[in-house]
């Protein structure tokens, strides 16, 4: 059994920007998570900052969207702030990280957990709730990405369990 680390983290150590590679949809949200993101540079610079131990598996959540026409981007924008507010005071929270929407509206962010549980937990709150209450109002469509994970500086990242889910808001033009 992996020990693990108590979180106290308030501040993000992954880049403000994460930087992503965007391509139109349907291929940004049909790609496999690892191909949008960076996650060998991500989980390096967790560990390197002790937020967690080689070989500790985590839980991450990966959310990926476009932006729909009537989107109120600065409502969600709060919400959103408020969400990640109450996350980082949860129990189990490591780190999230949050893309630039591109020219499409298309956006990436994820929140790295200790363990399902402690997300469950986290996402079971009021500020989470309202947000994901604006999704089908903001966005064209968005994915949820689950991932349990974890890294070594040998080995790199290993993905050991995935799933996802693709939620159309509007009607696709592909």
């Amino acid at each position: 059994m992996s020990e693990t680390l108590a979180s106290t983290a308030t501040e993000s150590i992954i880049p403000g920007e994460i930087k992503t590679q965007s391509p139109p949809m349907p291929e940004f949200a049909a790609r496999p998570i690892e191909e949008v993101l960076d996650l060998q540079a991500i989980y390096k610079t967790l560990y390197d900052a002790g937020r967690i131990k080689a070989g500790q598996e985590v839980y991450m959540v990966g959310f990926r969207s476009e932006l729909g026409a009537g989107a109120d981007t600065e409502k969600l924008g709060e919400a959103d702030e408020e969400a990640l507010e109450d996350a980082k005071k949860s129990p189990g929270y490591i780190d999230y990280g949050k893309g630039m929407v591109d020219d499409d509206g298309n956006c990436i962010s994820f929140c790295i957990w200790q363990s399902v549980q402690a997300a469950k937990d986290a996402t079971s709150g009021k500020a989470h709730s309202k947000a994901a209450d604006m999704a089908p109002d903001s966005y064209k469509w968005h994915n949820l990405d689950f991932l349990m994970l974890s890294y070594t500086p040998e080995d790199g990242v290993i993905i050991s369990h995935r799933h996802s889910y693709f939620h159309p808001h509007e009607a696709l033009e592909l």
